[in-house]
Order: C-alpha cells, then sequence, then structure tokens
C-alpha cells in the first residue's frame, strides 16, 4: 500500500519514518557541506587580501628605503664637501698649494673616500630595497596561493560531500 511518494521513492507504512529522517539527514548534509565549502572559500579570499596587503606594505617599504638612501647619500656627499673645504682651508693657511703635491694627494684622497663612501651607501640601500621587493613578490605569490587552496579547498569539500550526499541517497531507496 502507497502512503507517500517524494524524493526518496516509494514509501511505505513499515519505512515511511526511515524515509523522513533519511530525507532531513540528506538535507543537513548538504546544508553542512555547502557551509563548509563556503568557509573554506572565503577563509582563502581572507588570506589572499592579508598576503596582498603585506605586499603593499613591502611595497611601502621600498620607496621608503630608497628615500631614506637618496637623503643619506646626499648627507654623505655635503659631509665629503665640508671635509675638502676644512682640508683646503687648513693646507692654504699652512702656506702650501693646494693644488700639487702631497696637498693635492691628501685633497683628492678626502674627495675619492667620500665618494666611495656614498656609493657604498647607495648600494647597501638597493640591496634593502630589493629584499623588501622580493618580500613583496613572495607575499603576492602567496596571495594567489591562498586564493586557489581556497578554492581548492571549496570544491574538495563539494565532491566529497556529493559522494558522502549519494550515498546516503543510495542506502536510502536500496531500502
Amino acid at each position: 500500500m502507497c502512503i507517500a511518494q517524494g524524493n526518496a521513492g516509494i514509501a511505505t507504512k513499515g519505512n515511511a519514518g526511515i524515509a523522513t529522517k533519511g530525507n532531513a539527514g540528506i538535507a543537513t548534509s548538504v546544508g553542512g557541506t555547502l557551509l563548509q565549502a563556503y568557509a573554506q572559500n572565503r577563509s582563502g579570499r581572507m588570506n589572499a587580501a592579508i598576503q596582498r596587503s603585506n605586499a603593499q606594505s613591502y611595497e611601502d617599504q621600498v620607496t621608503q628605503a630608497r628615500a631614506a638612501g637618496r637623503s643619506e647619500e646626499q648627507r654623505q656627499r655635503i659631509s665629503t664637501k665640508r671635509a675638502l673645504g676644512t682640508a683646503r682651508a687648513s693646507i692654504a693657511a699652512n702656506g702650501f698649494d693646494v693644488g700639487s703635491g702631497s696637498a693635492l694627494d691628501r685633497v683628492g684622497d678626502i674627495a675619492k673616500f667620500g665618494e666611495l663612501d656614498a656609493l657604498t651607501i647607495r648600494y647597501n640601500t638597493e640591496l634593502q630595497a630589493r629584499g623588501h621587493q622580493a618580500d613583496a613578490d613572495q607575499a603576492r605569490l602567496l596571495a594567489d596561493l591562498e586564493e586557489d587552496t581556497g578554492n581548492l579547498n571549496a570544491a574538495a569539500t563539494l565532491l566529497s560531500g556529493a559522494t558522502s550526499v549519494h550515498d546516503r541517497w543510495y542506502k536510502l531507496n536500496k531500502e
């Protein structure tokens, strides 16, 4: 004798309660699977956004490092000019010709080593900036990875959930 016909197939008096409980279990399983997949996708997007924010912070550090390096390099060149002026004045005050002999060598050394110091500052600044740039590039790659991971985890959850629902459905219709 047929009592109801629904998504679970034909239910009889003996198994009508089981079919209803089974349908509720399947619906709960589907809902839970969808919520879990949504949460995994959302988590991946959130982690990606955090990594993109980190990348921007590193980019800002690149800009700041280069600006600070230019300022430091400029200060070094000014310091070298002052040292040259002081040396020339001292040499001239002692009655020596600034343009010849050991006085010229002394002035040349000050200029040469001052420029070397300025170039060393520039080099070290560029190394620091490139380190920050590498961090920014890595953070962007991690952002893409986080987003892909969230999507893949969500897809895996949906597939697993679909398999589970299929198994329950099959068992209900088999009874």
